[in-house]
């Protein structure tokens, strides 16, 4: 007995200390979000007093009237597939916003960019590089094409004239003092002073690509692709390079600074900031605050790009600066900087309503990056729930890694939530999350391979069943036959649509007809045998080569065989299970313009034949006839879709599975984690706002112990194994009498010989 306690206290510490030594070694690190690409930024000429900014981050226009902190997004209008390229505002007012395309020419906005119209009248190019409003005639604007060409307005955009050629390739365009100055392709600058109806060749700069000019009517300062800065005297003409103290000569943005004839700000490629108070004799580079992202040098392209200057920077010393990693902010007159969000992580990617929402009132819904949303409300109050998708769970690890494993890509109820509380969450890239206590904590699961965009899909006979398939952007089908808890790989599909999602639908007659559908190469694919076989059933219509498909199949299936799938070549639908296909109008839209961005269908549909869809830049069409005829409903400026350019699942438009009784729909496409309701069938809508909470990025000890015997515990088993070796050692000397043979204290050969044998036992089991 005195030896146990005499050990005891040893065997205490030695455990005490690994098990420390453990969880120091992998405390929990808060991994990097996606990145937001702002590649535009513009300001209100009122900004002081109004606040207002206007952003395009990855392909998105959002705008925002409290200095950046909030965002709208803004969609009425923009009936656009085509990337968005540049952005101006007029400097008088504020009201008339011009955005150009890479391919749908130019958009013109009236009311401080709240609606648009697209402006092509005479306008000989579509892809269009930049768009100019003169500083003090707003109506009269220029516009280069990305191949060449120069374009002029005088009538706020209605139409357009040629001014120069397409041999001629601007990259840049400034005016002051009634002096327009432009930048070529080649390094030369023009010069017009009759508000860009006629130009003239002044001189090359560098032999270097011009990317950005600015002036204040006493100087003008030239940016350049890789030779820096030039200043030129616009008097005499004369040009200077202008680059001492700059480490990165890959100019992006150049703006003069109010209130100081020689202050001016630019932005590098790589280097961030920089200010001269001096007309750029000398540079000071401000990085502080600014953050880069190594996808930035993957695609190489910049890490900075546009900046955006108060009116009224003298007093408040507001700059924002536009860049790869997201959207920047300074009060202190570009000097230290603070990153805002643009493209909210909470922005919904997806988002479902319990089958039993009738009695329960349950949503679910996920975001971005990070949350997990419930309400048993009806969508009143809304509670987060993480429990189970902390990022060392998810990650397997608790190192560092560089994008937030929380990416969330869908969200499911069963079928039978009344009695088995069971949700499932799908993420971006291979796990999934079950839940059967009402997502009041999750567990993580795992497809046999590694697949990007998970797309769930379950049985509506899920509680007897419990069949359910998860389809991914790889093209590969995986089945579960246990309510998740295992999955079976059943089918490989062709896969050629890059960041689409797999739409899925089922038979509500599945247990008798085993029929599936789903999204692939060549459209949309049938399956009569529960995802076994597939055959296309679009091969040779035009659905086989549109993008963004959307499947939906009527409640009745087994009945009407009917099935409608949007895309942004228009809605199409079947009444015989696949074998036929039909393009059907929406309401006036020309069938070029038929972006549509989501399909829905009344869980009613037999009696009240009620189809809603949502089309890009023109809102909500309701049928109420099956698809025979469509009417607009519901505010236009509201945008019912996916976030562009944010990979997701989500259906942006569903029905209460009581709608016959409740007239209630739900819908998302804000900017934020905000979702629509309607409670009478789409004709009018309210914001159901969420409560502005994260989920934490500290875990607390208990957790965070919890969590490492999890994940370590194979490790820790080892350990105790080590252990088990060191007491056998311990007593093995005083049972074999080896004292009486070696010749040392006994009880110091005993502590010797167990340190000696956990150690060598903890070296060999960790390498096992």
């Amino acid at each position: 007995m005195a030896i146990a306690n005499l050990f005891r206290p040893w065997l205490s510490l030695v455990i005490l200390s690994l098990l420390l030594t453990i969880i120091g070694s992998f405390q929990p690190v808060q991994a990097h979000r996606p990145h937001d690409v702002v590649t535009q930024v513009k300001l209100s000429p009122s900004y002081s007093t109004d606040q207002t900014v206007y952003t395009v981050v990855r392909g998105n226009l959002l705008k925002s009237v409290d200095k950046g902190e909030h965002w709208r997004r803004i969609v009425q209008g923009l009936d656009t597939l085509t990337p968005l390229s540049t952005l101006t505002i007029d400097q008088v007012e504020g009201k008339m916003l011009a955005l150009g395309t890479h391919g749908d020419g130019i958009f013109i906005s009236n009311d401080e960019g709240e609606s648009w119209r697209r402006s092509s009248d005479g306008l000989g190019a579509q892809d269009i590089g930049l768009v100019h409003s003169l500083s003090s005639q707003p109506q009269v604007m220029m516009a280069a094409g990305t191949e060449g060409g120069l374009f002029r307005s005088v009538d706020s955009g209605q139409s357009w004239s040629s001014v120069v050629d397409a041999n001629q390739l601007f990259r840049a365009l400034t005016d002051a003092d009634g002096v327009l100055w432009a930048g070529d392709e080649t390094g030369q600058l023009f010069r017009s002073d009759d508000t860009g109806q006629s130009w003239q060749s002044l001189l090359t700069v560098a032999d270097d690509s011009i990317t950005t000019l600015a002036s204040n009517g006493t100087v003008v300062y030239v940016g350049t692709a890789s030779k820096g800065v030039f200043r030129l005297n616009p008097g005499t003409l004369e040009i200077l390079e202008v680059n001492k103290g700059l480490e990165d000569l890959r100019i992006q943005d150049v703006k003069t600074l109010p209130g100081n004839s020689r202050g001016v700000m630019i932005s590098s490629w790589d280097q961030g900031i920089s200010i001269s108070l001096d007309s750029g004799e000398t540079w000071t580079d401000y990085p502080h605050g600014l953050k880069k992202d190594r996808q930035a040098d993957e695609f190489e392209t910049h890490h900075f790009s546009e900046i955006a200057i108060s009116d009224n920077f003298v007093d408040d010393k507001t700059v924002f600066l536009g860049g790869f990693n997201g959207l920047y902010r300074s009060f202190q007159s570009g000097q230290r900087w603070r990153e805002i969000n643009t493209l909210d992580p909470g922005v919904v990617v997806a988002m479902d309503i319990s089958p039993n929402y009738g009695e329960d009132g349950t949503l679910a819904l996920t975001t971005y990056v990070g949350k997990i949303m419930t309400s048993n409300d009806q969508g009143k109050t809304w509670q987060l729930t993480m429990n189970g998708a902390e990022v060392p769970r998810l990650n397997r690890s608790f190192k560092e890694t560089y994008q937030d494993p929380r990416r969330f890509f869908d969200i499911a109820f069963s079928p039978d939530y009344a009695t088995d509380k069971t949700v499932f969450t799908a993420g971006l890239w291979t796990k999934f999350l079950r839940s059967t206590n009402g997502a009041k904590s999750w567990s993580i699961h795992a497809l046999g391979k590694e697949a990007r965009g998970l797309t769930l899909l379950l049985s509506p006979e899920f509680g007897s069943d419990k069949t359910m398939y998860v389809g991914n952007q790889a093209g590969l089908l995986f089945r579960s036959t246990n309510g998740g808890k295992t999955l079976k790989e059943v089918a490989k599909l062709p896969w050629k649509r890059g960041n689409d999602s797999p739409s899925m639908v089922i038979s509500s007659g599945f247990a008798e007809d085993r029929t599936l559908y789903v999204v692939a190469e060549t459209g949309v694919y049938k399956s009569t045998d529960a995802g076994e076989t597939w055959q296309s059933t679009t091969e040779a219509s035009s659905i086989a080569t549109a993008g963004n498909l959307h499947i939906e199949i009527s409640p009745d299936y087994p009945q009407d065989q009917t099935l409608f799938v949007s895309s942004y070549d228009g809605l199409f639908r079947t009444t015989d299970a696949g074998d036929s296909w039909q393009s059907v109008a929406i309401a006036d839209i020309a069938p070029d313009r038929a972006f549509l961005e989501g399909v829905a269908i009344s869980p009613n549909y037999a009696a009240d034949g009620t189809v809603m869809v949502s089309l890009r830049g023109k809102g909500l069409y309701k049928s109420v006839d099956k698809g025979e005829s469509f009417a607009p409903i519901g505010d236009a400026s509201l945008a019912f879709s996916r976030m562009y350019n944010v990979p997701c699942a989500g259906r942006p438009i569903e029905f209460s599975p009581n709608y016959a009784q409740d007239n209630t729909i739900f819908g998302f496409g804000t900017a934020n984690t905000d979702i629509y309701r309607s409670i009478d069938g789409g004709s009018t809508w309210e914001i159901l706002a969420t409560p502005d909470v994260e989920a934490p990025t500290e875990i607390s000890t208990l957790k965070t112990v919890a969590i490492a015997i999890e994940l370590y515990r194979g490790r820790i088993l080892k350990v105790l194994l080590a252990v088990i070796v060191a007491i056998v050692a311990y007593f093995a000397v005083r049972l074999l009498r080896i004292d009486k043979i070696i010749k040392l204290n006994r009880r110091l050969l005993q502590l010797g010989t167990a340190m000696v044998s956990f150690v060598v036992a903890l070296v060999v089991l960790l390498k096992i």
